[in-house]
């Protein structure tokens, strides 16, 4: 195998390792983010559908 074929395989190999572990650990966070700011956005849903049927039912 030529020595730059080996060079960029093994760069692959670090990247493709390296980008998994960030990656897992990104998704951890974003996760966690989520499930911290859900009740907001229900509740946000809640009022805003609330908001929509006071107003669609009003008479032009």
């Amino acid at each position: 195998m030529p020595l730059h074929t080996l060079a960029v395989l093994m760069r692959t190999r670090v990247y493709d390792n390296i980008t998994h572990k960030y990656h897992t650990e990104t998704l951890k966070d974003i996760y966690k983010k989520v499930l911290e700011l859900s009740p907001s956005l229900f509740d946000s849903i809640k009022r805003v559908r609330k908001y929509c049927m006071k107003y669609s039912h009003k008479k032009a």
